[in-house]
């Protein structure tokens, strides 16, 4: 089985979130200020050095100004395009 952290899904996932973050004209650090956490842990996520869950997933979107819900359809759309989980 693939290693989901850093296959081809979670690095699908990584691209979008850092797209949504400059589309928002946000550095790594604005969004960090906005979460209540370090510029550092924004970083290891958009490295694939660090795991999102979704509670963390949520609170990243609303930092953005993407309603949640719209965010994780997005999401799940463009896993449709990856390819099988787990394959």
């Amino acid at each position: 089985m693939a290693n989901i952290v850093f296959g081809a899904e979670y690095e699908t996932l990584v691209a979008i979130l850092a797209q949504w973050r400059t589309d928002a004209g946000l550095s790594q650090r604005e969004l960090a200020r906005r979460l209540g956490r370090s510029q550092s842990h924004v970083h290891r996520i958009e490295a694939r050095q660090r795991r999102i869950e979704i509670v963390e997933f949520c609170r990243y979107a609303r930092a953005l100004g993407i309603e949640p819900i719209a965010a994780f359809a997005t999401m799940a759309s463009r896993l449709d395009n990856t390819g099988p989980v787990g394959r």
